[in-house]
């Protein structure tokens, strides 16, 4: 789990807009990422960005605190995001995936065909992003 808790909006945004990006991957026959998670902690509360200094076209909830989102206590800011999503699910993803399925329970391989591998990380993330 985040250390701290989100609002119930910002968890519902935040599990909508990495389900949309996972939908987009998988839709493209991409699998093997990973979801990154970066902690700013404070001792104080941290501040919002100056909505002057961020990127245009708009000043969405995911630029309030400096490109992250901030935990109820606003002690936390937290990055996420997806990355190494160029591994395409081809026959040798294929052959990895039937191979080590043999050996191991398939739904615990990590190289799994991408319908599957979004289904399992959008149900992992919504163990660890928890609202308050």
């Amino acid at each position: 789990q985040l250390p701290e808790h989100v609002d119930p909006r910002t968890r519902r945004d935040m599990l909508r807009q990495l389900t949309a990006d996972s939908v987009f991957l998988s839709g493209n026959n991409l699998n093997d990422y990973s979801f990154l998670l970066g902690i700013h902690a404070s001792d104080q509360q941290v501040a919002p960005s100056d909505a002057g200094k961020t990127p245009s076209p708009q000043f969405s909830q995911f630029q309030q605190f400096h490109g992250g989102v901030a935990a109820t206590s606003k002690q936390e800011v937290y990055f996420m995001g997806l990355i190494d999503m160029l591994t395409a699910y081809n026959y040798k993803k294929i052959g990895e995936h039937i191979s080590k399925s043999v050996v191991y329970d398939s739904a615990q391989v990590s190289c799994a065909p991408p319908k599957e591998y979004h289904a399992r990380l959008i149900k992992y993330l919504e163990t660890i992003i928890v609202d308050a």
